[in-house]
């Protein structure tokens, strides 16, 4: 009998246990109903324009979600099934995850006619990542009145899909990729330059001399080979957005063409398309409103290049997972904003980690490995939904709302 009592307790040790764990960690995330006035349309186009960089015509695809009064309709895969076994293979992850989603999008859906034109924002995606990656993010920001088109980058997103079904990889072969699969290499030398970057900071006693730490940052592994990368993609940014304000529309879908508010551009990206974002920014006047979430501004560039022309606001993760150690890079950015004649903000999501930042905030079992920080997932997907959602209401359509959070204990916010 003691025996059988034996047993039977480590059977309810372990149903516990896995209930617990089921609980904690792997239970889904139901899928954030997009909280605006419109229901959310989907599509994508290629767009091409004269690269100045190669000298040759350049095509990169744009995935778009916008405002629609569409109640039904055919509804739009978060990404292709290409796409996301591809993003397994890159990342080294279990296949059978490897799975579309459904979103929570109508595909081709007829853009909603509410009387005004509708702000557009363009967004970068991370490094090693794909257009779709903050597809919670879009479909929150189209349900509250924007246009967003999501950039993807043949060669370097991980997944290049045109609209005649041709498809471009990323180049394994690049010396950033090469670098990036010795990936304790990498994370030690991403540690020790931000760590560094960080020291001159603190010690700086004025603006040039934080950018000659950050310009340091940029030249030495691995940021020194993401430059020709980060250059790129500032000048497909620059295409896009001025032939939005140009109002250069033949290569946009006819939806598009009356509907867009070629005044109010807005931009932001998740850390190399952070990055992006912020030195778009610096060399385009057109832009009006520009967030980075958690990229450390690691441009090599002179000091005079660096001026923001917009307001600017920084999200940052509490810590990143760095070459064994977690490391904080929240304010490695905030010199810009305290330098800036536009203003900002800084909000730091405590709990976070980089790519909480992206949909994989939404992926349960991450949380068991060294990827997503101990943030409430849930939480931290509305926080940020919500306080992306302000910044561009704030400065693309003149609402003189204050940020207010969600929930009080997620994100330290301060404004410049």
């Amino acid at each position: 009998m003691r025996i059988k009592h034996i047993l039977l307790g480590l059977v309810a040790i372990v149903v516990l246990g896995a209930g617990y764990l089921y609980i904690a960690y792997l239970r889904p995330i139901p899928p954030f109903q997009p909280t605006g006035e419109y229901s959310v349309g989907a599509t994508n186009f290629d767009f091409e324009f004269a690269s100045q960089i190669s000298g040759v015509d350049r095509k990169i695809n744009v995935r778009a979600w916008y405002p629609s009064n569409a109640a039904e309709g055919e509804i739009n895969l978060v990404s292709s099934q290409r796409l996301v076994e591809k993003t397994v293979e890159f990342y080294n992850m279990p296949s059978f995850i490897a799975k579309t989603e459904a979103s929570l999008s109508f595909k081709d859906a007829p853009i909603a006619n509410s009387g005004d034109k509708f702000p557009v924002i363009v967004f970068n995606h991370g490094f090693g990542s794909f257009a779709e990656q903050n597809t919670s993010n879009m479909q929150e920001l189209a349900s509250n009145g924007y246009i967003v088109f999501s950039l993807s980058h043949p060669e370097t997103s991980l997944l290049t899909e045109y609209t005649d079904g041709s498809y471009v990889y990323n180049n394994p072969d690049l010396p950033v990729f090469v670098e990036q699969l010795r990936y304790e290499e990498a994370a030690t030398a991403s540690y020790n330059g931000i760590s560094a970057a960080l020291e001159t900071k603190d010690n700086a006693t004025n603006f040039a001399e934080y950018w000659q730490g950050m310009r340091t940052l940029a030249q030495n592994a691995p940021f020194a080979n993401m430059q020709p990368f980060l250059r790129a993609w500032i000048e497909d940014s620059n295409a896009l957005v001025n032939a939005i304000a140009t109002n250069q529309t033949a290569q946009f879908p006819a939806i598009f063409a009356a509907s867009m508010n070629s005044k109010m551009i807005g931009i932001f990206g998740h850390s190399l398309g952070g990055m992006t974002a912020l030195a778009t920014t610096a060399s385009n006047a057109n832009i009006k409103a520009a967030i980075n979430l958690d990229g450390p501004f690691a441009f090599d560039e002179p000091l005079e290049n660096i001026h923001l022309s917009a307001p600017t606001c920084m999200l940052m993760a509490e810590g990143i997972p760095l070459g064994g150690e977690v490391i904080s890079m929240a304010d490695i950015n905030t010199p810009l904003l305290e330098t800036s004649d536009y203003g900002g903000c800084v909000a730091v999501f405590n709990g976070a980690w980089h790519m909480n930042f992206a949909d994989l905030n939404y992926v349960s079992f991450l949380k068991l490995l060294p990827i997503l920080g101990p943030v409430d997932q849930e939480k931290m997907g509305i926080e940020l939904n919500h306080l992306l959602v302000n910044i561009f209401d704030r400065h693309l359509k003149g609402d003189d709302i204050p940020y207010a959070p969600v929930y009080d204990t997620i994100v330290e916010y301060r404004e410049f």
